[in-house]
C-alpha cells in the first residue's frame, strides 16, 4: 500500500507498507511520470521507519511534481506497477481549494465507465461501483473521480484512497468508517432529513429540498448542494449546462462548495 504522508510545496512523505514486510522490501520511488509525456525523472530511496505502530518504509520527495487533471503525474515503486499521485485538495472554510486555488466542483453520476468529453466540460463522474481498472485509468490519465458508497465499505474505502484520480468519497452520514483513509482523502457525508451532521465529515452533500427548507450545517465546512436529475443518456456538455442552470435556480446557488446532479432511482 502507498500512502501521501505530510506534504508541503518543498517535499512529500510517501509511504510503503506491503503486505508481506519480509519479503517484499521497495529499494526506490522513481518519477515523476506523465502519460503522454516526457519528463526527467529521479529515483528517490525507501528508509526504513515507523507509520504508527507498524513498519515501513518511507521515502521524501523534494519538489514534487503533484498530480492534477492537467498534468497526473505519478511516482512508482521500483520493479512493481504500484503508482502514486501526490495531491493537494483541502477543504478549508467552506470551501475547496487544490493546489492553493478554491474550486467549485460541478459533478454528475456516470454508470458508463467512459469518460470522454468530462475533462473537456470541467465536470467530475461520480460513480458507485469504481473497479480497480477504473481507478488506475483516472490517476493515469488525470480523470477526476467522486466515489459514492453506499455504506462503510472498509476496502473500499481504503482502495478508493491510494487512487490520486479520487477526489471525494460520499458516506452515508449514519456510516462509522474505521479503515485507513488517505491524509489527502476528503470524505463527505450525505445528510438525509433525520441525518446528524458526523464527526468525521470534512464536507456534506445535501439535497435542494433540504437546503429550501433551511437546512444549514451545525459547523463551519463545504457545502454541496445535490439536485435528482435524469442523467442517463445525456452528454457530459449537456449536463454541464443542467449544473449550471442548477446553481442559477438554486437560493444562494454560489455560496455553495459544489453542484451535484445524482441519477433518478427509476430513471
Amino acid at each position: 500500500m502507498l500512502r501521501q504522508g505530510k506534504t508541503s510545496s518543498l517535499e512529500v512523505e510517501v509511504w510503503y507498507v506491503p503486505g508481506d514486510l519480509t519479503t517484499a522490501e521497495p529499494k526506490y520511488l522513481e518519477g515523476p511520470f506523465i502519460q503522454g509525456g516526457k519528463t526527467l525523472t529521479s529515483r528517490l530511496p525507501f528508509r526504513p521507519a515507523m507509520l504508527g505502530e507498524q513498519a515501513a518504509w518511507k521515502a521524501i520527495v523534494p519538489e514534487p511534481s503533484l498530480w492534477t487533471p492537467q498534468a497526473p503525474a505519478v511516482y512508482r515503486v521500483n520493479d512493481t506497477d504500484q503508482v502514486i499521485g501526490l495531491r493537494e485538495l483541502r477543504a478549508r472554510g467552506e470551501s475547496f481549494y487544490q493546489n492553493e486555488f478554491r474550486w467549485l466542483i460541478r459533478a454528475a453520476s456516470s454508470s458508463s465507465g467512459e469518460f470522454v468529453g468530462w475533462q473537456m466540460s470541467d465536470l467530475v463522474p461520480i460513480v458507485r461501483r469504481p473497479t480497480p481498472e477504473m481507478l488506475q485509468t483516472g490517476t493515469l490519465s488525470g480523470q477526476p473521480l467522486v466515489v459514492w458508497l453506499d455504506g462503510p465499505v472498509d476496502a473500499m474505502l481504503a482502495e478508493a484512497s491510494q487512487a490520486a484520480a479520487v477526489q471525494m468519497v460520499i458516506l452515508p452520514a449514519e456510516s462509522n468508517p474505521t479503515g485507513l483513509v488517505h491524509s489527502h482523502l476528503l470524505i463527505g457525508a450525505a445528510i438525509s432529513g433525520e441525518s446528524t451532521l458526523p464527526e468525521w465529515a470534512h464536507f456534506v452533500v445535501v439535497p435542494e429540498e433540504l437546503l429550501a427548507e433551511g437546512w444549514t450545517p451545525s459547523r463551519r465546512l463545504p457545502v454541496v448542494a445535490t439536485r435528482q436529475w435524469k442523467t442517463d443518456g445525456a452528454s457530459p456538455q449537456q449536463l454541464r449546462t443542467d449544473c449550471d442552470r442548477f446553481q442559477a435556480e438554486l437560493s444562494r446557488g454560489a455560496e455553495y462548495a459544489g453542484l451535484w446532479l445524482l441519477a433518478k432511482d427509476n430513471q
